[in-house]
C-alpha cells in the first residue's frame, strides 16, 4: 500500500474517565543572598528534583506502532484500527488509539537562578535589572511500556518529548524609570538549541533563539499610565520543522509556539486609568 505522501496517519487521542490523580515526590533546596556591601541587589539559587509516578499521558502512537510491528504484542496491536482498505490515513475509519492513562513516569531536575538589582541614580531616576534562568539537568519520561527505557528529553523535542526543552533558557531585563514619569526597558530572551528526538539520522534540530523586547511607559498626572512596546523587535521568525516532528497538540503551524515567537514582531499599546 502506498504511504501517506504527508507522512501522517490518523489518531484518536483524548481523556479517560478512569484516570486518577498523579503522585509526586518533590525536593527543593535554595539560598537567597542580599549582600550588605551592594544595596539593592538580591540573588537566589534553587535546586529542584521532581519525580512523578502514574503520570497522565498517552503511550504514544509511534511507540504503539513500533511495539506492534516489532513484537506483535496483542495489547499494542489492539490499539491499531485499520479501515476497509487496511489504511490508517485514507479514511476516518483508520486510526491509532492513544488515550491518556496513569502509566507514565516523569523525573526532572535542575537549577533556577534569579538576580535583581535596583538603584537610585541621583535625581534622574531609578535603574533596575532582573535576570531569571533555568538550567535543566534531567528530564526523563517513560510511557510505562514494558521493555521501553526512560527517554532523555533534555535539549530535545519532537514526537516523543513534545515541546522542546532547552538545556538552558533565560530572560534578562534592564530598565530605567525617570523622575519625570517616563520609563523604558529592554528584555532579552534566550533559548538554547534543541535536537529533534527520534528523527532520521542527520535531521536538523532547532538552533538557539534570541529575542529582544522593548517597552516604554509614561505616567500623566496621578491617574493615567500609558504603555507602548514591541516584542521580538528584530522580527525573527520561529524555527520550523516538517510534519514528521510536529505532533498534534504540541506543534502547530510547523513550530512550537509555547517556546518560540510564532507571529514575528508584535506591537502593543495601552492606557490605564485610575480613579
Amino acid at each position: 500500500m502506498a504511504p501517506n505522501p504527508a507522512s501522517q496517519y490518523n489518531g484518536l487521542i483524548g481523556g479517560n474517565p478512569d484516570l486518577v490523580p498523579e503522585v509526586a515526590d518533590t525536593y527543593t533546596v535554595g539560598v537567597v543572598l542580599t549582600p550588605t556591601f551592594l544595596p539593592g541587589f538580591t540573588a537566589s539559587v534553587d535546586y529542584f528534583n521532581i519525580k512523578v509516578e502514574g503520570a497522565i499521558q498517552g503511550i504514544g502512537a509511534d511507540t504503539i506502532l513500533e511495539e506492534c510491528t516489532t513484537r506483535a504484542d496483542p495489547f499494542f496491536c489492539s490499539l491499531i484500527n485499520r479501515d476497509g482498505s487496511g489504511s490508517l490515513w485514507r479514511t476516518s475509519g483508520g486510526y491509532v488509539t492513544d488515550l491518556s492513562q496513569n502509566i507514565g513516569k516523569l523525573k526532572t531536575a535542575g537549577v533556577d537562578v534569579q538576580l535583581g538589582y535596583s538603584r537610585q541614580i541621583g535625581n534622574a531616576g531609578r535603574l533596575s535589572f532582573s535576570f531569571v534562568g533555568t538550567w535543566l539537568d534531567e528530564l526523563n519520561s517513560n510511557p510505562g511500556v514494558p521493555g521501553v527505557d526512560d527517554i532523555d528529553c533534555v535539549g530535545k523535542g519532537g514526537n516523543v518529548c513534545g515541546v522542546p526543552s532547552p538545556e538552558w533558557r533565560h530572560q534578562a531585563r534592564v530598565g530605567f524609570d525617570f523622575t519625570s514619569g517616563f520609563g523604558a526597558s529592554l528584555r532579552w530572551r534566550h533559548f538554547d538549541s534543541v535536537e529533534l528526538d527520534g528523527g532520521r539520522p542527520g535531521a536538523d534540530g532547532f538552533p538557539s533563539r534570541d529575542y529582544l523586547d522593548l517597552a516604554f511607559t509614561f505616567e500623566v498626572g496621578d491617574h493615567y499610565d500609558f504603555r507602548l512596546g514591541a516584542n521580538n523587535i528584530l522580527d525573527k521568525s520561529p524555527p520550523l520543522t516538517g510534519s514528521q516532528a510536529c505532533p498534534a497538540g504540541f506543534c502547530n503551524g510547523n513550530t512550537y509556539a509555547q517556546v518560540y515567537d510564532a507571529i514575528g514582531r508584535y506591537l502593543y499599546a495601552g492606557v490605564t486609568l485610575e480613579f
